[in-house]
């Protein structure tokens, strides 16, 4: 079988090794022996960088995806962790929902704990009425050039003590970091 392959590829690769092999049996031997080991430093050099480093390379990656991978559990965790204490609001706070003035007054305050209310420029109270006539307290916020991380800490904080926005958009600045959002709130009674 092998006799076979080689019959076949002979006249393939004849007509460029005939001349290799003489011009290589042509070389002195010390010549012979420098090309011999420049060719196995080009294969150690060859190996390194298409096989060893883009595998090492990988490897890093993946542990730094591991480590960050860890440190958003630790996070979630934690979260978990104070999620049964957001869950038991205080009636003080429900009783304030309950009202659009109220409403309105906790929102400007969490916004300006979270010394936000310079890029805040709209809070005005939603209009929507129900079937019943009856108008559940609702609250629109747009905020401009707002930065991002501190938008989403209160936006977080909100959500950890029961109120989560109904409607929220989203759209990054020309300055890194920074968004224009608005928000509506609206408070769901049962």
């Amino acid at each position: 079988m092998w006799q076979r392959i080689s019959e076949w590829m002979q006249p393939l690769f004849s007509p460029f090794l005939t001349p290799l092999v003489s011009q290589w049996l042509a070389l002195a031997p010390r010549e012979r022996r420098m090309i011999s080991l420049m060719g196995a430093v080009m294969a150690v050099a060859l190996v390194y960088f298409l096989v060893w480093l883009p595998l090492e390379q990988a490897r890093a990656q993946a542990q730094d995806q591991k480590q960050w991978a860890q440190q958003q559990h630790q996070w979630l965790n934690t979260q978990l962790r104070q999620l049964p204490a957001a869950s038991q609001q205080p009636t003080e706070m429900l009783d304030a929902w309950r009202t659009q003035a109220g409403l309105l007054g906790w929102l400007q305050q969490q916004v300006r704990q979270a010394q936000l209310h310079p890029q805040l420029q709209n809070l005005t109270p939603l209009g929507a009425t129900r079937g019943n006539g009856a108008t559940p307290p609702g609250v629109r916020l747009s905020f401009e050039g707002v930065e991002a991380n501190a938008l989403y800490q209160m936006l977080a904080r909100i959500e950890q003590q029961g109120l989560s926005p109904k409607r929220l958009e989203m759209v990054a600045t020309e300055l890194s970091g920074r968004v224009d959002a608005r928000l509506a709130y609206q408070v769901t009674t049962p």
